[in-house]
C-alpha cells in the first residue's frame, strides 16, 4: 500500500511540474547603427522548454532558423534546404536548463553585472521597470526595459557606446559611435506549440557538424 501510495504521489508531481512548465512565443527588431550606418534584423522565437526551442531570424531579406531539441541543435537555411546538426555538450544543456528561457531572461545576469534599477516607464502600454549599468572600461551604457509581472519579461534591450578601437596592422586608432535597440515584443504565454516546431522539416540535406572533442558524434 505505501509503494503504491508513493508512486502515485510521484506521477501526479510529475503531471504537476509538465502542468507548471509555461511555453513563450515573442517576437524581436534589433536595430544596429554603427557610426551613422543602420542594420535592422527581425526574429520570431517559440520556447517549449528552456531546451526545446524554435528561433527564426531575418537580417537583409536573408533568413536562417536555429531550432533546439534537447541535446540536438539544428542551423539551418530555408532559401536553401540546406542545414547543419550538430550534438550540444552536456555543459550548454545545464545552463540552458538553469534558465527559464533562451529569450528576454536577463534580468538576473543583468544585476550580476552591476545594474541598478533607475525608474520606471511604459513600453506599448505595458510598466516597465527600467535597470542601468555603465561599463567602467569604455564609458558604454546598457539599459535593460523588463516589463512588470511575475516572469520578468525583457521588453527593450539598449547599448550606447563611443569605442575607440585600434584596427589591424598598426593604424591609426578610430573612434567608433554604436547604438543598439533591441525590441522584444508581441509576447505570448502558454500558447500551443506542435511537435512540428521543433524538427526539421522533411526535404533537407542536413549535414553532421563534427563532434566537439571527447563527444560522441552526432547522429
Amino acid at each position: 500500500m505505501k509503494k503504491i501510495l508513493t508512486a502515485t504521489l510521484l506521477v501526479l508531481c510529475i503531471a504537476g511540474y509538465a502542468s507548471a512548465q509555461k511555453t513563450y512565443y515573442c517576437q524581436t527588431k534589433i536595430v544596429n547603427t554603427v557610426d551613422g550606418k543602420t542594420q535592422t534584423a527581425y526574429g520570431k522565437a517559440w520556447m517549449k522548454s528552456p531546451t526545446v526551442f524554435r528561433m527564426e531570424k531575418t537580417v537583409n531579406g536573408k533568413e536562417m532558423i536555429i531550432i533546439g531539441n534537447g541535446a540536438n541543435l539544428w542551423l539551418v537555411d530555408p532559401s536553401t534546404k540546406r542545414g547543419i546538426h550538430s550534438i550540444q555538450p552536456s555543459s550548454a544543456l545545464h545552463q540552458l536548463q538553469a534558465q527559464k528561457r533562451i529569450v528576454g531572461n536577463d534580468l538576473d545576469g543583468f544585476m550580476k553585472a552591476g545594474a541598478h534599477k533607475v525608474g520606471k516607464k511604459t513600453l506599448d502600454g505595458k510598466v516597465c521597470d527600467i535597470y542601468q549599468r555603465k561599463d567602467a572600461r569604455n564609458g558604454a551604457v546598457y539599459t535593460l526595459w523588463v516589463q512588470e509581472g511575475a516572469d520578468k519579461l525583457t521588453r527593450r534591450e539598449e547599448v550606447n557606446a563611443t569605442l575607440r578601437l585600434t584596427p589591424p596592422g598598426g593604424k591609426k586608432p578610430q573612434v567608433h559611435h554604436i547604438v543598439s535597440v533591441t525590441d522584444i515584443y508581441d509576447w505570448k504565454i502558454n500558447s500551443a506549440m506542435p511537435n512540428s516546431l521543433f524538427t526539421v522539416p522533411a526535404g533537407y540535406n542536413i549535414q553532421n557538424a563534427a563532434p566537439a572533442p571527447g563527444q560522441a558524434p552526432a547522429k
